[in-house]
C-alpha cells in the first residue's frame, strides 16, 4: 500500500509495512528507492487514533534554514495536536528522553472508547492517554522510535514483551 505525495515526479512516498522486523523494513525501503528513485518516509498510527499518530516529513533546506524531518529508524514526530510520552511499563512513571518504555498518546484523534466494551476502554485509555502497547523511545526533538510490543494478559493486566523489532 503506497501513496506518493505528488502527481508529477513524486519526491516522497508513504505506505504500510508494520509489523515487519526493522531489517525487513530497511530492505523494502532500500529496494523501493533503488527501483523508483524515491525513498519512502516512515510514519506510525493506530486504528484507535484515526489512524495517524506520527510521521516523518521531508527535510527542509532553504535560504540558510535546515530542518530535519526524517531520522532513519524513527517514525517521525507527532502530528499537530497530538502528544506522546514514554512511561515505565510497571510504574506508569514518565521517562526522560531516549529511554525505552511504553508509548502513550493523547489528542483529539484518540477514540473515546470501544463500543459497548467499557472493560477494554478502561485498559486502553487512562486519564485521556491511549496505551499503544508499543515499546518506544522519544528523543529530545520528539522523534519516536518503535522498539517492540507489549502484550497484556486478560484481566490481570500482566505484561509480556513479545518481541523487539530492532
Amino acid at each position: 500500500n503506497v501513496c506518493c505525495l505528488s502527481k508529477r515526479a513524486p519526491s516522497a512516498c508513504t505506505g504500510s509495512l508494520a509489523p515487519y522486523p526493522r531489517e525487513r523494513v530497511h530492505s523494502i525501503r532500500d529496494g523501493f528507492e533503488s527501483q523508483f528513485g524515491i525513498r519512502p518516509i516512515e510514519g506510525y498510527g493506530a486504528t484507535e487514533c484515526s489512524p495517524i499518530i506520527a510521521t516523518s516529513t521531508l527535510d527542509v533546506r532553504q535560504a540558510g534554514i535546515y530542518q530535519v524531518g526524517t531520522i532513519q529508524g524513527s517514525v517521525g514526530q507527532t502530528i499537530p495536536g497530538v502528544m506522546a510520552k514514554v512511561v515505565d511499563p510497571q510504574s506508569n512513571e514518565e521517562l526522560p528522553s531516549d529511554c525505552e518504555g511504553l508509548l502513550l498518546v493523547k489528542g483529539p484523534n484518540v477514540m473515546q472508547g470501544y463500543l459497548n466494551r467499557d472493560d477494554l476502554t478502561e485498559l486502553a485509555i487512562q486519564n485521556g492517554w491511549f496505551n499503544t502497547q508499543d515499546l518506544a523511545s522519544i528523543d529530545q526533538d520528539g522523534f519516536i522510535t518503535i522498539l517492540g510490543r507489549v502484550q497484556y494478559g486478560s484481566l490481570d493486566k500482566d505484561q509480556h514483551i513479545l518481541e523487539s523489532v530492532k
